[in-house]
């Protein structure tokens, strides 16, 4: 089997389970039907050499969770408890997120010090159905409503100033819509009428650097004549045919439109989209590199994970939660989601893109990370597995937990858009 220069077999990462009509794939290495009840879908091909020791469960997240430990800076106990305490709060918030009304909420995240789901609401009535329900409410000024309206007229008002580098998303902890720009790109009037019309509503916040494509790479490295990314999910279509994720502005612009792992070809780019969303679909056409995908994320040389047979929104996951991602410069880092549903200005206006829904974590990033797995840690010793939630698109440069920023593009869609079924680890 060919092997790459961390001696690592080349691996391109799945997912699967049903979400929201989502068609899922698991593989158990014998024909499985898809959702649909089409036609069968063909057997996995043979498994890449496991990174996988046959240990414990428990011991099989250890490298895992010890990446969570140093990216918050805790004990690696501790990392492991706030990580089964945010899976019983995601399962929470789901249940609760579906009794809320946008005319009284606003919001919901995870405590940065107990873990705990907290509630937004605007009035006691609200709070005191959230205690009922086991989570923490906080009475607030505005509802989702009030902040939604306010952000259609401040993007409006971004416009109308030609400020190329804004951020929008709501902050629902600080109750408050975040307007983010390059601090070269938003004149000192601007940011006085904006703060006069709309005052303790918005909080206007600056940065020194623009917001990069992480350049062309979650997972093993990939590329071409032109550029490097990282490998991100690996996909199946209707007619069983294999694909790889990654992202869409590592093939914008490229007029190499072959892709390769490990000097062995991969295949080609079918379609990609690098606008309100960024991914693209690489058709893998030789058999001997369809033989290498792997359902497995690896965590260490010696350690690995699998992918779980169930896909998530990322905005299942509340601000707070954490997340990790894999890609071919920075490896596997961790941190803490700060937004979902951001709306953000990639790279320079005249040829860059506005990417639309994605997520914010805080956590290191760098050039060659595009297309970088990005997901959830199930840290229970009986499923050591991970939950798939997108693509790695762009982030600041930097190689600092406190201060680096990266932004990932949520899976369904794209799974929703290219008609592709998520490949599953084994139950």
């Amino acid at each position: 089997m060919s092997r790459n220069r961390r001696g690592r077999a080349i691996r391109f990462t799945a997912v699967g389970a049903a979400f929201a009509g989502a068609a899922v794939l698991a593989v158990a290495g014998c024909s499985t039907g898809d959702s649909g009840g089409g036609k069968a879908a063909a057997p996995a091909p043979a498994a890449a050499a496991s990174a996988s020791p046959s240990g414990s469960g428990s011991d099989r997240t250890a490298e895992a969770v010890k990446a969570v430990a140093k990216s918050l800076g805790v004990s690696e106990d501790q990392a492991r408890q706030r990580l089964i305490h945010q899976a019983s709060m995601v399962d929470l918030n789901t249940k609760v997120s579906t009794a809320l009304k946008p005319e009284w909420s606003a919001g919901t995240w995870l405590d940065s010090t107990t873990g705990d789901l907290t509630v937004a609401v605007t009035n006691e009535k609200r709070a005191a159905q959230m205690r009922a329900a086991h989570a923490v409410p906080r009475i607030v000024r505005y509802s989702a409503d009030d902040l939604s309206a306010i952000r259609a007229r401040v993007q409006q008002r971004l416009e109308q100033n030609s400020v190329p580098s804004a951020e929008t998303y709501v902050e629902a902890k600080s109750n408050v819509l975040v307007v983010e720009a390059q601090r070269s790109d938003l004149p000192q009037t601007v940011i006085d009428e904006l703060k006069d019309e709309f005052k303790d509503a918005i909080d206007v916040r600056l940065r020194d650097q623009p917001v990069e494509s992480a350049s062309i790479s979650g997972g093993d490295r990939i590329d071409n004549s032109q550029a490097i990314c990282s490998d991100g999910w690996w996909v199946r279509n209707a007619q069983s045919q294999n694909f790889v994720l990654t992202a869409g502005h590592c093939a914008f612009g490229k007029s190499d439109p072959t892709w390769k792992a490990d000097g062995q070809t991969l295949g080609q780019v079918q379609t990609f989209r690098r606008d309100s969303e960024d991914w693209a679909l690489i058709h893998v056409t030789d058999d001997n590199v369809a033989r290498q995908l792997s359902t497995d994320i690896p965590v260490s040389a010696t350690e690995s994970l699998t992918i779980a047979s169930e896909l998530r929104s990322p905005s299942d996951f509340p601000p707070g939660s954490i997340v990790c991602k894999r890609g071919v410069t920075t490896g596997f880092t961790c941190g803490p989601i700060i937004a979902n549903g951001v709306t953000q200005q990639i790279d320079d206006p005249a040829t860059g893109y506005v990417l639309q829904g994605a997520t914010r974590v805080k956590l290191v990033s760098d050039h060659g990370d595009s297309g970088g797995a990005v997901f959830a840690i199930d840290p229970s010793g009986a499923t050591n597995s991970v939950i798939a939630l997108g693509l790695l698109s762009a982030g600041s440069e930097g190689n600092d937990p406190a201060t680096d920023n990266m932004w990932f593009q949520p899976l369904k869609p794209v799974l929703d858009e290219t008609g592709t079924l998520l490949v599953a680890s084994p139950n």
